[in-house]
């Protein structure tokens, strides 16, 4: 038992925890301390598991972590998979719809059990290699734009998939794509029930964040992050070079 024993920390990667896949210092020294003294620490992320692989000796993360933005669940320590939720349904034809209507594209990413596959768009065969990789098991699909996505493009893509899917910007030029019913919010809950904690402390700094930090007992927005996150935020702490996780643990 400590200090924090049954607080669990929730963290999203990219631009919450680290700046440019850098993590401060001062992080890294206070999540040590966090997880010694009894707390959890989980990131949930967008990236793949093997992706935060890289950081296991540097960083702890002692429980459960959410990946592909919570599409898939593991435990860290034993690196086994607990859960995955995969895209249902038509996309592929609902994602042709997309890559027809929407000009506003430089390639494609389709993250799935296999691995990650990049599609780029001026490829002369980018239709029929989509429609190859939508036919696996996918996770989630994720779209970079050349220039920022408008409101305007993502209420195109929102319509174009309809029901039974989420489209949200993971930064300004990046748009995912993955099941409506499974998303960074469903995964923190699940994390915390099983790693038996009594509290959910959830922070992030882009729309993808937000269910998460709606779900959590007390979700925070890094002082760099969206308006719209800020604004569905309990707390707001600093900005993700500053050290924002150590701030949150200082305060708790």
């Amino acid at each position: 038992m400590g200090k924090y024993s049954r607080i669990l920390i929730c963290s999203d990667f990219d631009g919450t925890l680290a700046h440019k896949a850098e993590i401060p210092q001062r992080n890294i020294d206070a999540i040590k301390y966090f997880c010694e003294n009894g707390g959890l620490f989980s990131v949930i992320t967008g990236r793949s598991f093997d992706f935060l692989l890289k950081y296991e000796d540097s960083l702890c993360m002692n429980t459960y972590v959410g990946c592909v933005n919570g599409t898939t669940v593991y435990h860290f320590p034993t690196r086994k998979l607990i859960s995955e939720k995969f895209v249902d349904g038509d996309i592929s034809e609902r994602m042709g719809k997309i890559v027809q209507g929407l000009d506003n594209i430089s390639d494609t990413y389709v993250f799935g059990r296999n691995g990650n596959v990049y599609i780029p768009h001026d490829s002369p065969d980018f239709s029929k290699k989509l429609r190859q990789e939508l036919d696996r098991s996918v996770y989630k699909v994720l779209i970079h734009g050349v220039t920022p996505f408008t409101e305007e493009e993502m209420t195109f893509v929102r319509n174009a998939l309809g029901d039974g899917y989420t489209a949200a910007r993971s930064w300004e030029t990046g748009i995912e794509i993955q099941n409506s019913s499974y998303h960074k919010g469903v995964a923190a809950r699940r994390i915390a029930e099983l790693a038996g904690a009594e509290r959910l402390v959830c922070v992030g700094d882009y729309e993808n964040d937000i269910p998460m930090i709606q779900e959590a007992d007390v979700g925070y927005a890094v002082a760099n992050a969206l308006p719209s996150v800020k604004a569905i935020a309990d707390k707001l702490t600093l900005d993700v070079r500053d050290g924002a996780i150590a701030a949150i643990i200082d305060e708790l």
